[in-house]
């Protein structure tokens, strides 16, 4: 049986998280960036767009959508990220392009670090519009 497929025969993992009404998107650094690796259709419908528009993208690229009465204030909340507790949370406007307005999210993030160095950074995103 592999990953993608559950005891019953059905989605598996993957359809399971695609099937969760919260928008997950996860992060890890290369290089000298942030880019998103893997995210939800949740995530990529509260933003108005695909999951292969998300996935790819540099934490520059998803700080655009942030409303700018936001920023300053998403940047210094996410950036306790890197103090002891490696854990963020808060709510922001957000472009959607499909609906063309910025809609409002709640954001909780966790760092996490893996075995081999690498840091993980995990988003929940929930519609509070």
């Amino acid at each position: 049986m592999d990953r993608n497929t559950d005891r019953e025969g059905g989605d598996g993992l993957r359809g399971i998280i695609d099937s969760i009404p919260v928008g997950i998107c996860v992060f890890r650094r290369r290089g000298d960036d942030i880019f998103c690796i893997s995210a939800n259709d949740a995530y990529a419908d509260m933003l108005g767009l695909s999951v292969a528009d998300v996935v790819g993208e540099s934490i520059g690229a998803v700080m655009t959508r942030i409303h700018p009465d936001d920023v300053e204030r998403c940047r210094r909340e996410t950036a306790s990220l890197l103090d002891e507790r490696h854990y963020t949370r808060g709510t922001y406007r957000l472009y959607n392009r499909k609906k063309d307005r910025y809609c409002w999210l709640h954001l909780e993030g966790k760092l996490s670090m893996k075995p081999d160095g690498n840091h993980m950074a995990y988003f929940t995103y929930t519609d509070v519009d």
